[in-house]
């Protein structure tokens, strides 16, 4: 029953020592002549909402639940972030409306923000990779010049008209028809599952700082990028969907899960030094499904990431968020 502005207050409050500055529309009144007669003139501030002491209590847990908790999607790499998921259930079939509200804070800016997605599922999955990329743009980009309509990067249609969810795209490199696929070679899963549909908007599979290319980049002989993940490195599922292959490979990738997001994307996460999840299992996005290692044909620890489409693969730098 709350709207976004008030939720967006209640973060307000706590990055502002418990002291709830009131959002108003006019940053000032001028003359005929442009000149400024007074500056703010609806500026108000509510103090002593909370002590100031509860205040970076709050404060120090909405970033404990974005760094260690559900809000995870919602961190940009170099940013302190701090927020906290929302999930309302509304009755009968609809789906719940996802929510993440939080605050981001660079050298120069602090911006609170607050999202919501009616009937669109858990905030997790859904709410928190907006804030993040709302965020970076807000504390880094803000007054940058941007095209009149911005496509988002992981290809959901900006047209209001046109169709919901994730519009999978043709693929960057084509499949080596000559290659086996893992998903149907030795190991493979019996397959004829059913699982949570993704929704396209892509999380990182490690956590800073390994999301940098320590191998191979994306190339026409390397349909994935090498992140560099030390052993024992957890990983996670890059968006919702069910496990179709959890097992030993003999073609080079070592221990590798693919994960079927239900919506035209599949994601492999290849080298693993443990195996977290089984076929058939129902994933979240930035759920745990492994750790990182050495396994297979490789030089050393690392995470090989890839983001499959039918008849290939696209750059996954394309479709994850803000590093």
């Amino acid at each position: 029953l709350a709207d976004p502005l008030t939720m967006a207050m209640v973060v307000l409050a706590v990055v502002n020592n418990g002291d709830l500055p009131l959002p108003f529309l006019a940053a000032s009144v001028r003359d005929p002549a442009g000149n400024v007669l007074q500056t703010e003139p609806a500026r108000r501030v509510v103090t002593g909402l909370m002590q100031p002491a509860t205040a970076a209590l709050v404060r120090s847990m909405l970033i404990t639940a974005a760094e260690k908790g559900s809000g995870r999607p919602a961190l940009v790499d170099g940013l302190t972030v701090g927020g906290k998921t929302g999930t309302a259930q509304v009755g009968g079939d609809l789906l719940p409306h996802a929510w993440f509200i939080g605050f981001a804070e660079g050298a120069e800016r602090k911006v609170v923000i607050a999202v919501i997605v009616e009937n669109a599922g858990g905030g997790h999955d859904v709410a928190a990779p907006i804030f993040a990329r709302l965020a970076d743009i807000a504390v880094r980009h803000l007054g940058d010049p941007v095209a009149e309509v911005v496509p988002l990067p992981d290809g959901t249609a900006p047209d209001p008209s046109a169709p919901a969810g994730p519009v999978v795209p043709a693929p960057d490199l084509l499949r080596d028809p000559k290659k086996l696929e893992v998903v149907t070679g030795p190991g493979a899963c019996p397959g004829g599952y059913v699982g949570p549909v993704g929704t396209g908007h892509w999380v990182w599979p490690v956590d800073p700082p390994y999301r940098q290319v320590v191998g191979d980049n994306f190339t026409p002989i390397h349909p994935g990028v090498d992140l560099g993940a030390n052993t024992g490195t957890p990983v996670y599922a890059a968006d919702a969907g069910v496990v179709v292959f959890a097992n030993w490979t003999d073609i080079g990738y070592g221990n590798a899960i693919v994960i079927d997001h239900s919506n035209g994307f599949q994601t492999l996460y290849a080298h693993l030094s443990q195996i977290g999840t089984a076929c058939g299992a129902p994933v979240a996005a930035g759920g745990l499904i492994g750790l990182a290692g050495a396994t297979g044909r490789v030089f050393g620890p690392h995470l090989h990431f890839e983001l499959r489409v039918p008849g290939g693969f696209v750059n996954p730098f394309s479709y994850l968020p803000p590093n």
